[in-house]
């Protein structure tokens, strides 16, 4: 695992994944705490879909068969088949034994990774990305939040604004579970990075 210290981690999949060993999943429920989930799991589980998969649980779906997941997330229904499977034994999600047409998540852990690099999640990243694109040219205005902004800065400001960035996370998510009607599953990519090359000695 990556286990490193505060001003090495990142946030990279909030409520979606993270438990480890067989009394994590309640103490990840009850305090909120987040886990750490090993590089090699992750590797498993690092296609787009997969993350995408675990939202759509938390949606008002009442249907979670495979045909459904692939129809609304648009992926072939053999791919859902596996993830659910791979999840399943993974110890990631279970039936939903109070509704037996559904499945859950078994924590509500987030997910936290490392800057060190890592081909899964770059992997990953670059999938949201390319999805981001498709987006861009496919859904309406109506439909996404478009944006970016180019500024001169202090590249030491990296780290407060990483900070900022993480905080400002919290708010958004915290506003959007508040939501009475989720029947979608959306992604939000914050990417923060240089366009001029270091000044050379």
């Amino acid at each position: 695992q990556l286990m490193l210290s505060k001003s090495e981690e990142n946030v990279l999949i909030s409520e979606s994944l993270g438990q480890e060993g067989p009394d994590s999943t309640k103490r990840a429920r009850d305090t909120g705490q987040r886990r750490p989930l090993p590089v090699d799991v992750f590797a498993q589980i690092s296609n787009w879909w997969f993350v995408a998969i675990l939202e759509f649980l938390e949606t008002t779906s009442k249907e979670h068969s495979a045909g459904t997941i692939a129809r609304r997330i648009g992926v072939p229904k053999a791919n859902v088949e596996i993830a659910l499977r791979q999840l399943t034994e993974l110890g990631i999600i279970e039936p939903d034994k109070r509704r037996l047409t559904r499945l859950k998540k078994t924590a509500s852990a987030q997910v936290i990774l490392s800057h060190v690099p890592n081909d899964s999640l770059r992997k990953y990243h670059s999938q949201l990305l390319e999805k981001g694109k498709e987006a861009l040219y496919f859904q309406s205005p109506g439909q996404k939040v478009i944006g970016s902004m180019t500024i001169a800065c202090d590249p030491l400001d990296v780290v407060e604004i990483e900070r900022r960035w993480v905080e400002f996370r919290k708010n958004l998510e915290s506003f959007i579970e508040q939501g009475k009607n989720r029947t979608a599953v959306y992604s939000a990519v914050f990417e923060y990075f240089s366009l001029t090359k270091e000044n050379e000695a």
